[in-house]
């Protein structure tokens, strides 16, 4: 059976993989990955499906240097790929220029 697990290094979230219980088992210390409840990883999978959507849609500013907001949008576009890792995930987006 397929789970969803969270990676961890020094108790910092790196990454989210799919995998078999005996992989994770066979691969990573027992203090080096978490399960993810199903329900947390289908919140999770949305919130971030909605973070690249909003990504895709400022992609046109990046090449935009002159743009007058330019910098509101990058320190925007940072802020969504920082916010899986916020205490405020994935309740709270951040707020575009």
């Amino acid at each position: 059976m397929t789970n969803v697990y969270q990676i961890l290094e020094e108790g910092v979230v790196v990454n989210t993989i799919k995998s078999s219980a005996s992989f994770m088992e066979k691969t990573y210390a027992p203090e080096d990955y978490a399960l993810v409840e199903p329900e947390a990883a289908v919140v999770e999978h949305k919130a971030k499906t909605e973070r690249n959507r909003l990504l895709a849609g400022t992609d046109k500013y990046v090449p935009l240097t002159d743009h007058p907001q330019h910098a509101a949008y990058m320190a925007y576009r940072q802020a969504l790929r920082d916010w899986p890792e916020d205490p405020s995930f994935p309740d709270t987006l951040p707020t575009p220029p």
